[in-house]
């Protein structure tokens, strides 16, 4: 990493985040004029879509924050292992299955992702007020497990209703990948 050493008036830090940005732009006017695009411009209309992209890029952001940040705590200040570390995270991930699967099947044909979607969202947020009680006596127990729990449930919840396959009638209009038959 080079963090420390280039900031962000760097010329190569400012380079990086042009040239991305000139990328995109290729690719966005590459992909309206394709016979057969991979990402058809129109399905950025669609408001559902919409919101299910900005809540998987939130739910991706928070994710990250967990696994980086907290990774960082449990090594640094609590002296674990990596291995140690993995393990900790555990209960997440089944948390996170669990509520995935119980999302997917049960509570997603049920209630739809206008519920589900701010349900986690708010399990997401519940989860990382309590990160932030985090101290430096905290322990894994006392001061990790709950929060690992419902940031597990809340991603659990988001994920499924937010990548809802299209229908039938929609595959004209999807990307190649969604007209794949499951």
């Amino acid at each position: 990493m080079r963090a420390t050493r280039r900031m962000w008036d760097s010329p190569l830090s400012w380079g990086c985040l042009v040239s991305g940005a000139v990328l995109l732009a290729a690719f966005v006017v590459w992909q309206h004029h394709a016979e057969y695009p991979l990402l058809p411009l129109l399905i950025l209309r669609d408001r559902d879509r919409i919101a299910s992209f900005a809540s998987v890029i939130v739910a991706g952001i928070g994710m990250f924050a967990v696994l980086l940040f907290v990774t960082y705590f449990v090594q640094s200040t609590l002296g674990y292992s990596p291995v140690r570390t993995g393990v900790a995270f555990l209960p997440m991930i089944a948390t996170l299955v669990l509520a995935a699967q119980l999302g997917n099947n049960v509570f997603v044909p049920r209630l739809g992702p206008k519920v589900m979607v701010p349900l986690g969202m708010v399990l997401a947020a519940i989860a990382m007020v309590l990160f932030t009680r985090l101290q430096v006596d905290s322990g894994y127990t006392a001061g990790l497990l709950l929060p690992l729990v419902f940031i597990g449930a809340g991603m659990g919840t988001i994920m499924p209703a937010s990548v809802c396959r299209p229908r039938r009638s929609e595959w004209s209009r999807s990307t190649p990948a969604s007209r794949v038959p499951s």
